[in-house]
């Protein structure tokens, strides 16, 4: 006998539930995200006095890898806090950071 072929909504409940099992459940996850975001948000632009104004390369990579760690954070606070690969995303992203300060700087 042979096995049915998948579909997209087999593959999509098989990748939610495998990342359900990982990082628990999305609402708690999206809870702590949001709050950490909040807080980094609050924190990267504290000094603001402006209501519009451009953002540099610099302010974008910072807050981008910031609040990408962050999402990494979340999952692992609501989930497996022993989850290999999403502690390799977070030092993946603060080594961005530093390669970008690395060629800011014209350093090797």
């Amino acid at each position: 006998m042979t096995e049915p072929k998948p579909t997209k909504t087999n593959t999509l409940n098989d990748i939610l539930t495998e990342r359900g099992a990982s990082y628990g459940s999305f609402a708690d996850n999206s809870m702590v995200a949001m709050e950490l975001r909040d807080t980094l948000k609050s924190a990267l632009h504290a000094n603001d006095t402006r209501f519009v104004r451009e953002i540099t390369p610099a302010e974008a990579v910072v807050e981008n890898a910031c609040f990408m760690i962050a999402a990494k954070l979340s999952r692992l606070v609501t989930g497996d806090t022993l989850h290999r690969d999403s502690w390799h995303d977070i030092a993946g992203y603060a080594e961005l950071v530093v390669r970008f300060i690395d060629e800011r700087d014209g350093k090797d």
